[in-house]
């Protein structure tokens, strides 16, 4: 006879959109499996979109972006690469779910080491990668779909149904409370000029200058990490950069009608609480996360060629294409204002 299943391990590494991309799955599982423990392992702040979802998370940071010597030098790595391996050892996972589609072998050596230290009998990832020899269940990888729908052939390896793939992110009443004594009236349009990485962020004055056009119609608040405020104060608004944990950041993009960002941790976030977004790519990654089926709610902009992985054709993206999008969506009714 099977033993039932007691215990999962999920893992998903990365910023706050790699760990949206599974809300859905997750969301799934807890309502196939009720009584089932769910564990998390991602990286801070990204886990802290799971919450609600899962009953545990293990944040690891130092171990999963350790990247060449560098990082080997320093003490963090190993403290937290110790406390993360005691904390594993002292559990037992009945099912591993890696939720990586990793290309490489550099990629796979990080996920392996996790599946070894949760001793789990299943484990079930993505095919298509060299991870497969490790995986005791591979599931198809299908590289036409975004990621959201992409868990859905994870989850199908063990009989769940991802019905809805829209990603999840629960709002406080704390949080929203917070939001609303910002005293921030009328219609608020929301600008996040930064991003992870350079190459996928359009040009801050060309952020500038879309905040300026349309500040005749809507109050301008700009968003960004602490890191980020020299970059944000560059657009004319309220800077609230640096001023936000992820809860409070999702309640105020609530009460925004829009919201115009690189491709970066805030267009998930404003999708999943139903804010529109008009969200400037790579084309790569326009296929990858950019897709979102709700054209109602998501315009992705973005222009192929020479160079485009490089973010050599972001200048082409123009202010006026994107101020006109954004005025699409405010003179819509999908946007009225929430009360």
């Amino acid at each position: 006879m099977e033993k039932p299943l007691e215990s999962v391990l999920a893992l998903r590494l990365g910023g706050i959109g790699e760990v949206l991309s599974i809300t859905p799955a997750l969301k799934a599982l807890r309502r196939t499996f009720p009584r089932v423990r769910v564990t998390l392992l991602a990286e801070r702040p990204a886990c802290e979109v799971a919450a609600g979802l899962v009953d545990e998370v293990i944040a690891a940071n130092a171990l999963y972006r350790a990247n060449g010597l560098r990082s080997l030098l320093r003490p963090r790595f190993y403290t937290e690469s110790v406390r993360l391996v005691e904390g594993l050892l002292r559990r037992k996972f009945d099912l591993f779910l890696d939720f990586h589609h990793l290309p490489g072998w550099r990629h796979v050596l990080k996920p392996v080491a996790i599946g070894i230290l949760s001793r789990a009998p299943r484990r079930i990832g993505y095919d298509g990668g060299p991870m497969g020899f490790f995986l005791t269940e591979k599931a198809h990888d299908p590289p036409d779909r975004h990621m959201m729908e992409r868990t859905r052939t994870v989850m199908a390896r063990l009989g769940v149904e991802v019905t809805d793939s829209r990603p999840i992110f629960a709002v406080s009443d704390a949080d929203r409370a917070w939001a609303a004594s910002l005293g921030l009236d009328g219609p608020l349009v929301a600008v996040s000029p930064g991003a992870s990485n350079a190459v996928k962020m359009w040009d801050v004055e060309r952020f500038a200058e879309v905040a300026r056009r349309l500040s005749a119609e809507a109050r301008i608040v700009v968003t960004g990490s602490a890191d980020e405020r020299a970059l944000c104060a560059r657009v004319p608004g309220v800077n609230l950069a640096g001023a936000m944990n992820l809860g409070r950041f999702a309640a105020l993009l609530e009460r925004c009608r829009l919201l115009v960002s690189n491709d970066s941790g805030p267009v998930h976030i404003a999708y999943a609480v139903g804010t529109p977004v008009v969200g400037i790519f790579l084309p790569r990654a326009y296929r990858e996360w950019g897709t979102y089926a709700d054209a109602a709610k998501f315009r992705a902009l973005y222009r192929d060629g020479p160079g485009a992985q490089r973010g050599k054709t972001l200048k082409e993206i123009t202010v006026e294409e994107v101020v006109a999008a954004a005025r699409e969506f405010l003179e819509s009714h999908e946007t009225a204002p929430r009360p």
